[in-house]
């Protein structure tokens, strides 16, 4: 991959827009784990986070790899960079806050996203999973104008499963 720019970061990843020169110069969102953005309280006791880090990285890679729904955003591959697991799936060029943020959005584009993504996450619950990170920053709209849920790295498997906590999640979105 050739790395073009960072895209932006959040608790424990960036993201990067690449050149992906193995499928014919593709540009791609590149997710990699960067311990950089740990606390440094986190950053000391990395060695007992890494296995927890990964699985939330394993955890949205997994997700996305094994579902087929028109509104869930696709990935392609995982791997690891200099020891830091990393996940690709295709570029969007906004999110659904950079639209909201620049009114760029008529009614009927607001209502087609908002049926888009109720219907991603339907096909989500038919599978008993809760993705519990639904926030505008995680709803990308690709090329067509269609909406793409992403960003699994919180999602539970069964409401009721030991790795389900109902406080976990983006409060007012989740």
């Amino acid at each position: 991959y050739e790395v073009v720019r960072e895209l932006g970061h959040g608790g424990y990843a960036a993201v990067y827009l690449c050149n992906d020169l193995r499928n014919g110069n593709r540009q791609v969102a590149v997710k990699l784990l960067n311990w950089t953005l740990l606390s440094p309280k986190e950053r000391t006791e990395k060695e007992g986070r890494t296995l927890e880090v990964w699985q939330h990285i394993r955890r949205d890679y997994l997700v996305a790899k094994h579902l087929a729904h028109p509104n869930i955003a696709p990935v392609y591959e995982e791997g690891t960079y200099l020891g830091r697991p990393y996940y690709t799936m295709p570029y969007f060029h906004r999110n659904l806050r950079q639209r909201i943020d620049d009114k760029s959005l008529s009614l009927v584009d607001i209502l087609r996203i908002i049926t888009e993504t109720a219907q991603a996450l339907g096909y989500l619950h038919a599978w008993g999973i809760i993705h519990r990170n639904v926030s505008p920053e995680n709803i990308f709209v690709d090329d067509k104008g269609r909406a793409m849920l992403s960003d699994f790295g919180l999602a539970a498997f069964e409401p009721t499963s030991q790795n389900s906590n109902p406080k976990a999640g983006i409060p007012g979105y989740a």
